[in-house]
């Protein structure tokens, strides 16, 4: 899942990666992006809302702490990209899941 928030300031303090060093101002408004994992979603069934926790994987800057502060939640909202992974990738990753059966020998694996 992609995640972006646009129009944030970054604290000065935050050091920018050498290849956007050159191509933004310390003191304009950027857009921050994180690649996520979605680790469980549920339903509400209250405010019919759906609650979803995401792991951040990759991101070129860290998190604003603005955005970790109740205070600052209603004034910012996120954009959000649901990213599919293609059925090769599916299958890439569930034989990287299946390495540990490798060890078994042919004759003693169980086809499901």
């Amino acid at each position: 899942m992609c995640v972006r928030y646009q129009g944030l300031n970054i604290p000065a303090a935050v050091e920018l990666p050498q290849c956007l060093s050159g191509e933004t101002d310390a003191t304009d408004p950027v857009c921050w992006v994180g690649h996520c994992v979605v680790t469980t979603a549920t339903m509400d069934h209250m405010t019919a809302q759906m609650v979803v926790s995401l792991k951040l994987q990759d991101s070129v800057i860290p998190l604003p702490e603005a955005l970790l502060t109740e205070a600052a939640q209603p004034h910012h909202t996120a954009t959000v990209e649901w990213m599919p992974k293609s059925l090769l990738t599916r299958y890439l990753l569930f034989l990287s899941d299946m390495s540990c059966v490798n060890s078994v020998p042919v004759s003693n694996r169980q086809v499901l």
